[in-house]
């Protein structure tokens, strides 16, 4: 192979090691084969690249490489979402400025990237179609970037979502352009139209019964409405302590703050850019209830039981819960990508610990929803190898074709696929088969109901929470199914 239009302004060293990490990637075994076992080598290769000492200007130069290795046999489309996520992920959890502006150097290089197949044929329509979805996932990064960074990376940045949103517009697939990768009504995923939810129904479904906190952050997936209104709508569920309650969560309607309710307005907060000092304060109210072993309790004694689950009432606020610390910790991570504030902070340091500790020690018959919220966790504290061990041994637990049993649940009670990954480029989405992945994503799509809603798969504690809850999940599943395009 020819690598003589890459190698003109490398110097030789670096073209070396390029060349010899190149070599370890198996691409041709890409095709067909999860990429968490294939492709290992890939994020190896792009780490090299981001903190290896490389000008600038070789940034084209090396994605073209790459690009040799890929498009040159025929890997062009295996390969991109390997690159692309990874990249994205770089630039969100990387905090010094001359990392980040690397990895744009190659986000830009190969948003400029063309596949070499005929542009006329369907091959070519076909590769762009995966390059724009690898690009789409990369947008949310790209726009925290924009929103966070030095102003030369701030500028790569919103160019480079512009650039998402022209390149969509040329393909056919203006949709991407909307917050969040959403494609809306008349899109598809995966190009399967059955994977097309009806958005008009869903909206009229949230605006008929969610809350106005739903409705507010539809509006904001869908880029209707502005981050002003969501923190206005979530404000009133916040406490003077900093923490939130007041119903937060459907079934736990004590005006008490709460974990729980804590854990939901994490997940809110991760959507928006600016939050001013809510999401320290916040943690600092988690800190104080934190228990010694650096774990959050389940849930803390209130007196207004009205409307409240049993098991939020009987809750032990003496003993430590994996699964309230790590589906926490989990959103704080998401929260801290470009906030050092959050990303510095004490107790998501001794939450992460505490997590990491008890998932290694979890017994050989975990809970579902301990399962899930550890995986929810390991996805977002970064590639390392203690995680992606976990992560391996906890998938055993999952049934990719069904439903994942719920211990003591009520009957017919369990957990779905894509409850376990609900966002594709992480580490645990590689771990399933894409097949399976597929498979539930139809079944998710096939979900809306013809009120225009979606369903949860528990048991609501009152008629209220359960048209609260199916306005969330409603929520949930068009930004399930919008990051899939």
């Amino acid at each position: 192979m020819d690598h003589g239009v890459v190698s003109v302004r490398l110097d030789p060293e670096t073209r070396d090691w390029i060349l010899r990490d190149l070599s370890t990637v198996p691409w041709r075994s890409l095709r067909g084969a999860r990429p968490g076992e294939s492709a290992s080598a890939v994020p190896d290769l792009l780490t090299a690249l981001v903190t290896k000492t490389a000008e600038p200007a070789d940034y084209r130069r090396i994605i073209r490489l790459i690009s040799d290795e890929v498009v040159h046999d025929g890997m062009y489309a295996e390969a991109a979402p390997y690159i692309v996520p990874y990249l994205a992920r770089w630039i969100m959890v990387e905090p010094a400025e001359s990392a980040r502006a690397a990895a744009l150097g190659l986000l830009e290089a190969l948003a400029e990237l063309e596949p070499e197949t005929d542009p006329a044929g369907p091959d070519w329509l076909a590769e762009q179609q995966v390059m724009l979805a690898a690009l789409a996932d990369a947008r949310e990064a790209l726009l925290d970037v924009a929103q966070t960074s030095e102003p030369s990376n701030a500028r790569t940045a919103q160019d480079l979502v512009d650039r998402i949103s022209s390149v969509a517009g040329h393909a056919g697939h203006a949709d991407y352009a909307g917050a969040g990768g959403y494609a809306g009504a008349g899109g598809s995923a995966a190009n399967n139209t059955s994977m097309t939810p009806d958005l008009d129904a869903a909206v009229s479904f949230v605006a008929t019964h969610g809350r106005i906190l739903e409705r507010r952050r539809l509006d904001l997936l869908l880029g209707r409405g502005p981050a002003d209104g969501v923190l206005a709508a979530l404000d009133a569920y916040r406490n003077g302590d900093g923490g939130y309650g007041w119903g937060l969560e459907p079934d736990l309607r004590s005006a008490t703050s709460q974990p729980v309710a804590a854990m939901h307005a994490l997940e809110v907060l991760s959507e928006i850019p600016d939050a001013g000092t809510r999401p320290v304060e916040l943690c600092d109210w988690l800190a104080r209830y934190t228990l010694a072993d650096g774990g959050v309790p389940f849930g803390l004694p209130f007196t207004d039981v009205e409307g409240c689950a049993p098991h939020w009432v009987a809750a032990d606020p003496a003993v430590s819960s994996l699964q309230m610390t790590a589906q926490l910790a989990a959103q704080a991570y998401r929260v801290a990508r470009g906030r050092r504030e959050v990303a510095g902070q004490l107790w998501l340091s001794r939450a992460t610990a505490y997590c990491l500790d008890a998932i290694e020690r979890l017994p050989d018959e975990p809970h579902a929803y301990e399962v899930m919220f550890a995986l929810h966790f390991l996805d977002e504290i970064g590639d390392q190898p203690r995680a992606r061990t976990l992560i391996d041994r906890l998938v055993r637990h999952v049934v990719q074709d069904g439903l994942t049993p719920v211990a003591g649940g009520a009957p017919g009670e369990g957990l779905h696929l894509l409850d376990f990954t609900p966002r594709p480029g992480t580490a645990v989405r590689a771990a399933f088969a894409p097949e399976s992945v597929e498979a539930d994503l139809r079944r998710l799509a096939s979900g809306q109901q013809p009120d225009g809603g979606w369903t949860v798969g528990f048991p609501a504690y009152s008629p209220a929470a359960e048209l609260e809850w199916r306005a969330y999940a409603t929520l949930q599943a068009l930004a399930t199914l919008g990051a899939t395009r």
